[in-house]
């Protein structure tokens, strides 16, 4: 079925097209530019007819500002399978530029939404939701949402841009539910809040599960690049080939629960922490070619995380500010092979370990920090300094300090050289502390 102004095509509107008796599930309605021109539908348009593909043959916009507070494009659930292909869509200040309730199987695609209070917009019971090649800028509101109370099973975003977004880029209300979400080629540029963020209260049931962000890229976004937030029911994040950059909060923030993996991602020039994750119930991580510079924070920032080798032969954490690697409660961490600096900016530590077990710093690097280089403090046993060279620490090259016991402490072969003190031992109870 067409659809033009005039001339020779069945309908004049989308609308008309969608509720004529004729159009049944399954059919097509190719909606036509003005031979060639762009040409302006002014309508919202409501698909409340199963399996309908509505897509352009041509340089179409549709304009809902005739009822700005209506989406330019609703799905109801009476729409489900749609796919909606090649539009500019605007004029819906007060709405979104599409918005989906309760509906299956709905495919966006090739769409530019502009203006629009949200891009898109995600409501009731939805699955199997894709989004492809769409830019989505200047809303007042998110670019895409996950609406309060909704329940999403299978949201894909790929090929996607989210440009000066009035809210998060991406976001869902933690009052609702996602599982199996992918993000692939995406790019989230000049959020006003945070690039993506994924947040859930278990309290209420809600969770986030199954997240995969691969080969996107986050920056210049006035809270944190990504954040994702697992309270109880939720788990299993995936990030690789990320890049979040130049946010006024951390590059990534993180609370994690059950299978999660961080690979080949870079978080540079944020205003906060570089990378910043937490632990609940013993998540599993998987750490690798990772990179943290010039964050004025701090670099990496771990707390109940275990297992975990940083290794600076595949990774990058240098030009911090603040701390340049934190581990709160961290078991089994080995950290190995790293380069702390003040060559673009002063730091106060270069390691503090806190609360962590079977800890090993083997062939670090440090210089300059304005407090000390290493510091480790808290319950702690088993923590061994392999040749840890620290050189003019403001105040100790390696200190030891403890409100409870420090077990079985090693520091073999390492130089702690012009810091105002060489190593420091407050403790109240020791067991075990070996020099060689």
């Amino acid at each position: 079925m067409d659809c033009r102004s005039s001339g020779g095509y069945n309908f004049t509107s989308i609308q008309a097209a969608i509720d004529n008796g004729s159009t049944v599930s399954g059919d097509t309605i190719i909606v036509h530019d003005d031979g060639g021109n762009p040409y302006t539908y002014h309508e919202s348009v409501t698909v409340n007819k199963t399996n309908l593909t509505i897509r352009s043959a041509g340089l179409v916009t549709v304009n809902g500002s005739l009822n700005p507070s209506s989406p330019v494009f609703r799905v109801q659930s009476t729409g489900s399978g749609a796919t909606i292909q090649g539009f500019r869509l605007v004029g819906a200040t007060a709405a979104a530029g599409v918005s989906m309730d309760g509906a299956e199987n709905v495919t966006l695609t090739n769409l530019n939404i502009t203006g629009s209070s949200l891009g898109v917009l995600i409501r009731g019971e939805s699955s199997n939701v894709t989004v492809s090649g769409v830019t989505v800028n200047r809303t007042s509101q998110q670019g895409l949402y996950v609406d309060g109370g909704a329940s999403v099973s299978g949201l894909v975003v790929r090929d996607s841009v989210f440009d000066s977004t009035g809210a998060s880029g991406i976001g869902k209300d933690y009052s609702s539910s996602v599982d199996v979400l992918r993000l692939e080629n995406v790019t989230v540029v000049n959020a006003t809040g945070y690039g993506v963020l994924l947040n859930a209260r278990s309290y209420y049931g809600y969770f986030v599960r199954n997240v995969v962000v691969n080969n996107t890229t986050i920056r210049d976004c006035s809270q944190d690049g990504l954040r994702i937030t697992m309270e109880t029911n939720s788990e299993n994040a995936t990030i690789i080939n990320v890049t979040s950059t130049n946010n006024r909060g951390s590059g990534l923030y993180a609370e994690l629960r059950g299978n999660n993996t961080l690979e080949n991602s870079t978080f540079s020039n944020n205003t906060n922490w570089g990378i910043w994750l937490t632990g609940q119930n013993n998540p599993k991580l998987t750490f690798q070619r990772n990179n943290a510079y010039n964050n004025s924070a701090g670099g990496i920032y771990l707390r109940n995380i275990n297992n975990v080798t940083i290794n600076g032969s595949e990774s990058i954490i240098k030009d911090n500010g603040g701390t340049c690697l934190e581990l709160q409660n961290a078991d089994g961490v080995t950290v190995e092979g790293l380069v702390f600096g003040n060559g673009v900016r002063q730091f106060n530590y270069g390691v503090v370990a806190v609360d962590c077990d079977d800890l090993i710093l083997r062939g670090l690097s440090i210089g300059n920090s304005t407090l000390q280089g290493v510091r480790v403090g808290g319950m702690a046993s088993n923590v061994t300094l392999v040749g840890v060279n620290v050189t003019g620490s403001g105040q100790q090259g390696l200190l030891l300090v403890e409100s409870s016991t420090l077990r079985n402490v090693t520091v073999d072969d390492s130089w702690f050289v012009n810091c105002s003190e060489g190593i420091r031992r407050v403790s109240w109870s020791w067991d075990g502390f070996l020099m060689v």
